[in-house]
């Protein structure tokens, strides 16, 4: 009885996944050969970015984006331009299954950049050096991990959740971190010129070039900000044990 009730199961199961188009039985198929498909873009300014996506940016004079992923797997990126937005989607369903998150990768073309909101899992990063006025980064509940070279007026990077590592670098006039969570940053690759800005609630230590320039920190965590230089002025509020640290 026992065996005529499995059979049975089974016997439902495949006429239900029989029945689906092939698009829905995606779950069962692999990856496929690794390809690139070029897909031309509106112009933009802005980006978000969602999950199991790794990310280069490049700028340049034209905007299109490529796609590099497996042939089952590339027609299944999802994307549409509103207000001047970039708004990307990886709607390929099972990717425990199918394919490793580092295996679709997208390079992003774009001529301006003023605000990159991520929700990721993979490394974003960015080939040579964003050139922009200002540039706001929202790090949105994501673990993804940041690597952005950048020569601006003002840069302003906002971890409110989350596990992300962020790597900045290239010079900007000013810099606002504001890192919650389990956030980390490194920036001391980034020149700041005139004044930093710095609200801190992580648990972990993060690194910073801080050389003759004003410097004002709000520490309410255990974390520490190491600080490379010396600052002209240092304004400091500590609710915890983290502190800033000279080296």
């Amino acid at each position: 009885m026992k065996v005529l009730k499995v059979a049975l199961l089974l016997l439902l199961f495949l006429q239900v996944t029989s029945c689906k188009k092939p698009e829905n039985r995606s779950c069962w198929k692999g990856a496929g050969s690794s390809i690139s498909k070029i897909i031309v873009l509106p112009d933009f300014q802005q980006m978000e970015i969602h999950q199991r996506l790794k990310i280069e940016l490049i700028q340049d004079s034209v905007s299109y984006m490529e796609v590099i992923a497996g042939e089952n797997l590339v027609n299944f990126i999802d994307w549409k331009v509103v207000d001047g937005k970039l708004e990307i989607w990886n709607r390929n369903k099972c990717p425990f299954l199918r394919y490793k998150n580092d295996e679709l990768t997208l390079k992003i073309h774009f001529s301006a950049l003023s605000k990159l909101i991520y929700w990721g899992s993979e490394l974003l990063t960015s080939k040579d050096t964003i050139q922009t006025n200002h540039l706001d980064v929202l790090m949105n509940d994501g673990a993804g991990d940041l690597d952005l070279t950048v020569l601006a007026n003002s840069i302003n990077v906002v971890n409110p959740h989350g596990f992300s590592n962020i790597s900045l670098g290239g010079t900007c006039g000013f810099l606002r971190l504001d890192i919650d969570g389990y956030g980390r940053f490194d920036a001391r690759q980034m020149q700041v010129t005139d004044s930093i800005s710095l609200m801190y609630a992580s648990n972990g230590i993060s690194y910073l070039s801080a050389n003759q320039v004003k410097l004002k920190a709000e520490l309410s965590s255990t974390g520490d900000i190491w600080y490379y230089g010396q600052p002209s002025v240092i304004e400091k509020i500590r609710y915890s044990s983290g502190d800033l640290i000279q080296k």
